[in-house]
């Protein structure tokens, strides 16, 4: 039989050992949650660029992600964000590269991939526009969703200028192939998706 003294030892031991293990508990949930990103209001400052690979860099904003290619004869950006973040998407791509975008793909027709062409166009200085602007890059499926489903909703210098029919297209710059993909059965019948080669 054990005495008192040793069982009351033994309880004490028990019950320490649980308040330790349940601190170190509380103290990992904390660390998980301080290392779980914040998202981002799209109306803030609080924009991050994160490296991808290579030239490819990520911005992200509160309401999209735009990805951003860097190289020598200008930049492709993918999906222009809300229209709210434009001033501060436009200064994390100046802080990138003084060149300005030569083309703008969207990847989709709803708002947070468009909404800001207009302003990363006029990024592009006039005297190299030929008249034309920067070449926003989309399935000819967005412009038909943008006649019918959309109509007044989207105005029309947000609008693709440079469709493809089928099921992709191929760019080339900056030493980098660039295909862009269909998928018809993602959220609408026009998004795509965009896969860099080199990066």
């Amino acid at each position: 039989m054990r005495e008192p003294m040793s069982i009351l030892s033994n309880i004490k031991q028990k019950v320490l050992s649980s308040i330790v293990l349940f601190l170190l508990s509380v103290m990992a949930m904390n660390l998980a949650l301080a290392q779980r990103p914040v998202p981002l209001d799209a109306n803030s400052e609080e924009i991050e660029v994160l490296p991808v690979q290579g030239n490819l860099y990520m911005i992200a904003t509160g309401g999209s992600n735009i990805a951003v290619m860097l190289g020598e004869l200008g930049l492709i950006v993918v999906d222009s964000g809300n229209i709210e973040a434009s001033a501060y998407v436009i200064d994390a791509i100046q802080n990138l590269s003084s060149l300005p975008p030569r083309y703008l793909i969207n990847t989709s027709v709803l708002p947070g991939h468009l909404a800001g062409n207009a302003a990363i166009g006029a990024m592009l200085p006039s005297d190299t526009r030929d008249g034309l602007g920067i070449s926003i890059v989309g399935h000819s499926n967005g412009l038909t969703l943008l006649v019918t489903e959309f109509a007044g909703e989207v105005p029309f210098e947000l609008w693709p200028n440079n469709t493809f029919f089928g099921e992709s297209k191929a760019l080339y710059l900056n030493g980098e192939a660039i295909e862009i993909t269909h998928q018809p059965a993602a959220i609408t019948q026009s998004d795509v998706m965009v896969y860099f080669r080199r990066s």
